[in-house]
């Protein structure tokens, strides 16, 4: 358990040491994108799970498993549907270098959320399989 901790805080640490060190974090803070990717999943999660699916923590070892799993898929696919939307928005606006990449910094930045959260996703699955295996020991 203490290994989680510090392996949760290394990354932690090392995502937002990245983004500070490469200028102003304001540049990874944008709503559409994070509308795009937290919504596109959660909106996944209920659909396949309904809203009983949401009690992560509380459900059987088994089901959470297949809840992280269909979660990494959705936020990926999620990302990459975000960039697809922003790249042909930049295109839209391809004489307008502003407007083209304002659109391009924003479909990147919902690849990145897709995979930031499909990061959590793995890490508690991770975490669920841990907890399988040391209980049946």
């Amino acid at each position: 358990m203490k290994s989680n901790i510090i392996g949760l805080l290394l990354i932690g640490l090392v995502i937002i040491g990245a983004i500070v060190l490469g200028g102003s974090y304001k540049l990874f803070i944008n709503i559409p994108s994070l509308i795009i990717v937290f919504g596109i999943t959660i909106g996944g999660l209920i659909y396949r799970f309904g809203f009983g699916g949401l009690t992560l923590f509380t459900s059987q070892n088994n089901t959470r498993l297949i809840y992280c799993q269909y979660g990494k898929f959705l936020s990926i696919i999620s990302g990459l549907l975000g960039t697809v939307i922003g790249i042909i928005q930049c295109f839209f606006n391809i004489n307008d270098f502003s407007k083209a990449g304002d659109a391009f910094a924003i479909s990147f930045l919902t690849l990145f959320y897709g995979f930031l959260l499909a990061l959590i996703f793995h890490l508690l699955e991770r975490n669920f399989v841990n907890e399988d295996a040391n209980h049946n020991v």
